[in-house]
Order: C-alpha cells, then sequence, then structure tokens
C-alpha cells in the first residue's frame, strides 16, 4: 500500500498478469464440453446405426450397389431382346382389359392415324 495525501491506496494489479484461478475453469469447461459432445456422438450413433436383421418392418433400406455383371455371352440376350421388341412392334395385346388399352402393330397404328386425321394429313398436309 502507498500512501498519498493522507490516503491508504491499495497498489494497482499488474494488467500482465495471468490468472490461473481463471485458466483452470477455462480448461475444466473445455474437457466437460468436449465429454459431453463425445457422448451425444456416441448416443446418436448406438440410435441411428442400422439393426442387425434387416428384414423387419420399417427397417433401413441398403443403398449398397452391386458390382457390374459381366456377361460371357451377351449376343444371346441382346438377340433375344430384339426379337421381344420387333414381337411387341408386330403383335396384338392387351395391355389393360378393364381399361380397353391394347397393342396394335405399328403399320396399324400409323395407318389409324392417318385415317382419324383427316384429308389434309393424307395429301402430305396441305390445305
Amino acid at each position: 500500500m502507498t500512501i498519498e495525501r493522507g490516503c491508504i491506496m491499495p497498489e494497482a494489479e499488474e494488467k500482465d498478469a495471468i490468472h490461473v484461478r481463471a485458466m483452470m475453469w477455462a480448461a475444466l469447461a473445455i474437457i466437460v464440453t468436449l465429454a459431453l459432445a463425445a457422448f451425444a456422438v456416441y448416443f446418436a450413433w448406438v440410435i441411428w446405426r442400422s439393426p442387425a436383421v434387416p428384414n423387419v418392418p420399417n427397417a433401413p433400406m441398403d443403398f449398397s450397389v452391386a458390382g457390374a455383371m459381366l456377361e460371357s455371352a451377351p449376343q444371346r440376350d441382346y438377340a433375344s431382346y430384339l426379337a421381344e421388341k420387333q414381337r411387341m412392334l408386330t403383335s396384338y395385346q392387351w395391355v389393360d382389359e378393364q381399361a380397353g388399352i391394347a397393342r396394335i402393330p405399328i403399320e396399324e397404328a400409323l395407318r389409324l392415324m392417318v385415317e382419324r386425321s383427316g384429308p389434309q394429313a393424307a395429301q402430305g398436309g396441305r390445305r
């Protein structure tokens, strides 16, 4: 303490002093925050991880994708694919019999479109 003009005044605190107690409280707060965050992450992981048995209702979907399946002789499959498409283009078949929707050969469909569009379409669209 110093005495100035008859008054007793406390010494001024140093501005650059390190407050050890404040540093300890700050370190404790950081440690507690990290521990709570780690507990929250672990708790969320336990709740949201996929179950061991995926064949239950409302189970999360498996989004893994299998690798590419290469065929040893794709020519046979491609030929049968083309034959099926050709059959669909040239045959009659019910798509939905209840609704009255049928598949007709492409040539027949084109002929019906020309007939229904009127005489302008038969002349090449000229008026």
